[in-house]
């Protein structure tokens, strides 16, 4: 979540960078019933201060709030990516797309292009 945000800073200081590509996940929506939009919705919370709000929090505690804090979402994954995305729409610009991909699944692959690790 932090990573992804910085990042996104960082390549706001390239001159002629033109797309942010940031890998989410399919699931960003899950919380929502009936017929679901490939859109960003927008949250009642705020997204950066609820990311503020966790990292002021001691482990112990967020640990001991997690379920809590997910409400209808699977896991904190799923949570943290959607958090992530509404934060991108927020601070984009105009000169530059952010592209935002939500793939179901990503895993290593067994030869081709490269051979991923076996457990």
């Amino acid at each position: 979540m932090q990573g992804t945000l910085r990042i996104f800073e960082l390549s706001q200081a390239c001159k002629n960078l033109e797309n942010f590509i940031h890998i989410s996940t399919a699931y960003t929506n899950c919380d929502r019933k009936g017929y679901i939009e490939e859109e960003i919705y927008n949250s009642e919370q705020d997204s950066q201060g609820m990311i503020n709000q966790f990292l002021a929090m001691h482990p112990d505690d967020l640990e001991k709030n997690t379920k809590k804090i997910l409400g209808k979402f699977p896991n904190t994954y799923v949570f943290t990516k959607g958090l992530v995305e509404r934060i991108l729409k927020k601070r984009r610009s105009n000169n530059m797309t952010v592209s935002i991909v939500r793939p179901t699944v990503i895993g290593a692959a067994f030869r081709e292009p490269y051979a991923g690790n076996l457990i």
